[in-house]
């Protein structure tokens, strides 16, 4: 049977000085996994010198628990690609998508591997940057409106398997239009971070706070006991709020607005629930502000009638 041909010398050194300067770390492992040739793009991501990693297989260079299981994929004769984390020498970890094909001399028997690393680190956190500013309202930093809804559905089933209530606070702002018309959008902007502090530091651990747009936010109360407790603590955010801010050498009062909703059950609707507390918002707005309403459900959770509003 005759041999196959192989590549002229001068298309072999130009498969070299390709793979030698390709921007994608390069390498070339033996069967037994032990580094062959290594170009200046892997040094760069590795941090390793030539000398120290041709001493080293990729389990000593710090591939994650899956390097063994890829070696015996490529081991058994087929390519292999996909994310793996490559570990700097000084410490840290890389991401990348890598690409392993093993080469086989005219016998067919694999003679060694070679892979093509692309470090994807940077796009990731650039992803998790673009999730972010799709949840998160840009100005406070709190989630938005869609991420409130989707937590809210969470905390429903999980609450009421637990056999506690979720409850949903809309809250409005009392005077800040009379604010930022006085004083300009820049200040209404300041308030607004200091309003945001406030209520992230009235609520507890595992509760949300969210930022609807405008002067509106809302809280999630994932685990609470009975609809007062639910009053009690909109009680203590009113009053937060109320206390005077000092910005910019000016002294600012505000006060808030807030409808209080208790899921009767727990596919009740997220949407529908947050719409509720906001009726009872305005009901309290009607009443003067400052103050809390409880939201009228359809089959709501027993409460005295007297724990119905709080000021």
């Amino acid at each position: 049977m005759p041999s196959k041909p192989t590549a002229p010398p001068e298309r072999q050194s130009l498969l070299a000085r390709a793979l030698s300067a390709n921007a994608s770390a390069a390498l070339i492992a033996g069967p037994d996994g032990r580094l062959q040739w290594v170009n200046q793009a892997f040094l760069r991501l590795s941090g390793y010198s030539e000398r120290e990693a041709l001493r080293k297989s990729r389990q000593q260079l710090g591939w994650d628990a899956r390097a063994a299981r890829i070696l015996d994929a490529v081991g058994a004769g087929k390519a292999w690609s996909g994310e793996t984390i490559v570990r700097h020498k000084r410490g840290g970890a890389r991401l990348v998508n890598e690409v392993i094909t093993p080469l086989r001399d005219e016998e067919g028997k694999i003679t060694c591997f070679i892979a093509l690393q692309h470090h994807i680190t940077g796009r990731r956190r650039s992803d998790a940057s673009l999730r972010h500013l799709a949840t998160h309202d840009s100005m406070t930093g709190l989630p938005n409106k869609a991420c409130f809804l989707r937590e809210q559905r969470r905390a429903l089933r999980g609450a009421h398997t637990d056999g506690h209530l979720a409850a949903t606070l809309f809250i409005d702002l009392d005077r800040f239009k009379a604010v930022n018309d006085t004083y300009g959008h820049r200040m209404g902007d300041r308030l607004l971070l200091a309003v945001a502090r406030r209520l992230k530091a009235a609520v507890r651990q595992d509760d949300l706070v969210a930022r609807l747009g405008g002067d509106e936010f809302a809280m999630l109360l994932r685990s609470i006991t009975n609809p007062a407790a639910a009053l009690a603590l909109a009680a203590d955010v009113a009053r937060s709020i109320s206390r005077p801010y000092v910005l910019c050498g000016l002294q600012l009062s505000i006060g808030a607005s807030i409808g209080v909703a208790i899921a009767p059950s727990p596919d009740a609707n997220a949407a529908r629930l947050l719409d509720l507390a906001d009726q009872a918002m305005y009901r309290a707005k009607k009443r003067g502000g400052n103050c809390a309403e409880l939201a009228s459900l359809p089959n709501p959770p027993e409460i005295a009638t007297e724990e119905l509003r709080t000021c």
